[in-house]
């Protein structure tokens, strides 16, 4: 798939839109805490074992391919992780469903969760540090006015007023507690677009606005992603094992993350029963994000409890 592929808009359209729904079932019918859904790189692991083993053509004999042919290669390898993760979170639905979770509670310990989260973690810094490294700049830039706003600027007020019959109402707003990300992506961002404007970054430089801008261009006004949208998923029995050892740390870090999640939304701990919905819910929205052809698995969002943390 070629970076400037619409289809990499219609994957990345599909996760988010998979994971709103989980969201909505996980809040209304699973832990019922005010946590995202969405895709963790617990899964990345597996899923790129499962890709390695089947290579991909050289880019000759690809250039040498019609474009359906060449849709095909990436579906391929999309309809066995598809299945893979369809499949394995059948293991997770069992496992949420059947209660499992109230037991293993007295063995998934702090001890347990902590080094699993921060391994998982851990794994991310290179990918970090290499999507950082286009432009250290506008990463430290962004870093810098997320810290100033969620650290420093989160107890000061802006003036606020509001208009009714009675006349105008003046207040405060504690906007920088409440939008700390947002307003650093949109600083970030707008300081981007000047610096593309005036020609200040160079014409390959990532921290451009203009880049592969035939993404927006090509891609479709609306479109509703569906089950099935890249074919029938077909699991095998190597990829299902490899999806396997991702849920498992999965549900280790979903555990993890209610409770840090109840204890910064100052809700009582969520019960064993709550957690089994929560699990089973979880398993549920896998494999509904399998089926869709997300690319990966859904779980709690680790980042989200952070952001629960940060805006409370």
């Amino acid at each position: 798939m070629s970076q400037t592929d619409p289809n990499r808009g219609h994957i990345a359209s599909t996760i988010i839109f998979v994971s709103g729904l989980v969201t909505i079932l996980q809040s209304t019918f699973g832990v019922r805490l005010p946590i995202i859904q969405g895709g963790s790189h617990a899964f990345l692991g597996p899923i790129i074992a499962i890709i390695s083993l089947m290579p991909c053509p050289s880019n000759k004999e690809i250039e040498l391919m019609t474009e359906d042919q060449q849709e095909e290669i990436w579906q391929l390898r999309m309809r066995q992780v598809q299945g893979a993760i369809s499949v394995g979170a059948i293991l997770q639905i069992l496992i949420g469903g059947s209660g499992i979770v109230g037991v293993l509670l007295k063995w998934i310990t702090p001890l347990t969760i902590v080094p699993t989260v921060t391994l998982i973690g851990l794994s991310l810094l290179k990918i970090t540090a290499t999507k950082a490294a286009s432009n250290w700049w506008i990463s430290s830039l962004t870093v810098f006015l997320l810290m100033l706003f969620s650290q420093y600027l989160r107890k000061v007020p802006l003036p606020w007023f509001s208009c009714s019959r009675s006349g105008v109402t003046f207040s405060k707003v504690y906007v920088f507690q409440l939008f700390p990300v947002l307003l650093a992506l949109v600083i970030s961002w707008f300081v981007c677009f000047l610096l593309t404007i005036y020609d200040v970054l160079d014409k390959d430089n990532h921290a451009r606005t203009d880049l592969r801008l035939s993404m927006i261009s090509e891609a479709s006004w609306f479109r509703v992603p569906y089950p099935g949208q890249f074919g029938a998923p077909t699991p095998t029995l190597a990829g299902v094992i490899s999806i396997t050892a991702g849920i498992v740390a999965t549900v280790i870090e979903s555990i993890g993350d209610y409770y840090a999640c109840a204890r910064l939304a100052e809700a009582p701990i969520p019960p064993n029963h709550a957690m089994n919905r929560g699990i089973f819910m979880e398993g549920v929205g896998t494999a509904l994000a399998g089926l869709f052809g997300s690319g990966s698995g859904t779980t709690s969002f680790s980042q989200n409890v952070a952001a629960v943390g940060i805006t409370k």
